[in-house]
């Protein structure tokens, strides 16, 4: 990615015929999610990558500038000739070389319109269409900012009366929600399959050639993610705690009799603790990975996490105090403190949990006369659930979805669905691993139940979108 000397972003430009898109917009709102789009499908490509992205400033005066057109003989003659004065008259300038760029060098223009703005009274609108037709490039119409919609009928509302409205504009020939595409790699393709029929036959070639090549790279980075989901779940199941016998001596009882020393925590809280706190620090450890895999700044783990916390809802057999303290142990709620050394170790992070709440979680054992203690197989369940939320939450993250908006509830409806489908083969799973001595053999085999539950929440999700395999 680098900026050229006209102030436009470009990626690879040095090929000899590159597909080249002008992305334009009444204001920046939406442009970084569509760029990270491109980019992402550049990503993805092989040496010889041939795609180009013009980013204007914007048609930040097109009424004006509509006008002096309208005005001209030779509208395109007039915008050939015609200088304006880049510092007196700034906005209608960057309007003018935007119109320039998307002429003489674009195969098409992507024009972004805030999905909440009225077609009817839009006021910018008219200008702004009636300079698309006369660039006389195809044009694809992005209505940003669909998911910040009251609801999903709302939603599909805004896309309806923009579609109906533009059909008036036989220049425009397609109308998207941004987020449609921009908030999944997944859903991307609808964006460049509406992409691909409006190139000539040759640069469509080269097109197939780098979404092939980036629906590679997409799908390698989502068997590591499950590969990283697989083995926290690993790590989990395979955890335990030897649960230490209490000391106790004459003296000692007496001294915590009189108030003079206090009580020894019981045996099995202690356990639970010390699991409690590996877990949050592994949740810490895979959040960071998954964020570095998909290319996110590594500080947002608390954000992610938080976010999961916020959408997840546990569904156990417990009061609704409990459930928030097991919730936020399942999501990671404590995972920033530890992470950062605030809570000491031994931090009582399950103390408060009544006993039915902590039998429901964890489970003792006799491991050769010892007593051990280990996550129940229902707590482990609901960790999957967890890991699923958090990767749906990464692949989204930073691509336009929830700067503002709170992850969908669907989300957890669609996870737990896809887990009730591989029941058996999720309680087989548990048990394997709780008998395979080898870590790595435990962590594919971890990987292929977790690679079967998500394709199968992702097809929920996205279901005229291409999985892997």
């Amino acid at each position: 990615m680098k900026i050229n000397h006209t102030g436009y972003l470009t990626f690879m430009a040095d090929t000899s015929a590159p597909i080249q898109f002008a992305l334009i917009s009444h204001s920046d709102s939406g442009k970084t999610a569509l760029s990270r789009t491109l980019a992402g499908l550049d990503d993805g490509a092989a040496p010889g990558r041939a795609l180009v992205l013009w980013e204007p400033s914007g048609f930040d005066d097109t009424a004006r500038l509509q006008k002096r057109l309208a005005g001209a003989g030779s509208p395109v003659g007039w915008f050939l000739r015609e200088v304006v004065d880049r510092y007196r008259e700034r906005p209608l300038w960057e309007s003018q070389q935007a119109m320039r760029a998307a002429r003489e060098a674009t195969d098409l223009s992507l024009y972004l319109i805030d999905a909440a703005d009225d077609p009817q009274t839009a006021a910018y609108l008219t200008a702004e269409i009636k300079i698309l037709t006369w660039l006389g490039k195809p044009a694809i119409v992005l209505l940003n900012r669909c998911s910040a919609a009251p609801s999903v009928t709302e939603a599909d509302a805004q896309l309806a009366r923009w579609t109906v409205h533009l059909q008036a504009y036989p220049i425009v020939r397609h109308v998207l929600a941004l987020d449609t595409f921009a908030r999944c790699w997944l859903h991307e393709r609808l964006f460049h399959d509406t992409v691909t029929p409006l190139l000539g036959t040759a640069k469509q070639a080269t097109y197939a050639r780098l979404l092939e090549a980036s629906q590679t790279m997409y799908f390698k980075r989502y068997a590591e993610a499950m590969q990283l989901t697989a083995n926290q779940l690993v790590a989990a199941v395979q955890d335990n705690e030897r649960i230490i016998p209490e000391e106790s001596t004459l003296f000692k009882s007496a001294l915590q009799a009189v108030g003079l020393m206090d009580a020894d925590p019981p045996r099995h809280d202690r356990a639970m603790n010390m699991l409690a706190e590996r877990l949050n620090l592994s949740i810490v450890r895979t959040t960071v990975q998954l964020l570095l895999l998909y290319k996110h700044d590594r500080n947002a783990v608390s954000n992610i996490n938080a976010r999961v916390r916020e959408c997840f809802t546990l569904h156990a057999p417990v009061v609704d105090g409990q459930a928030g303290l097991l919730g936020g142990l399942i999501c990671g709620a404590v995972a920033e403190a530890l992470a950062a050394n605030r809570l000491p170790l031994h931090a009582g992070l399950v103390d408060e949990l009544t006993p039915h709440s902590a039998n429901w979680g964890f489970k003792a054992y006799q491991d050769r006369s010892e007593p051990v203690m280990e996550y129940s197989d229902d707590f482990l369940r609901t960790l999957l659930v967890a890991g699923l939320l958090r990767y749906l939450a990464v692949s989204h993250y930073g691509c336009g979805y929830f700067n503002e908006e709170e992850i969908p509830e669907r989300w957890q409806e669609e996870v737990e669905a896809a887990i009730a489908l591989h029941d058996s083969d999720v309680c087989a799973m548990w048990r394997a691993l709780r008998q395979e001595p080898n870590r790595d053999k435990a962590r594919l085999r971890a990987a292929e139940t977790v690679n079967d539950v998500a394709l199968n929440m992702l097809h929920a999700l996205y279901p005229d979108s291409a999985l892997p395999g």
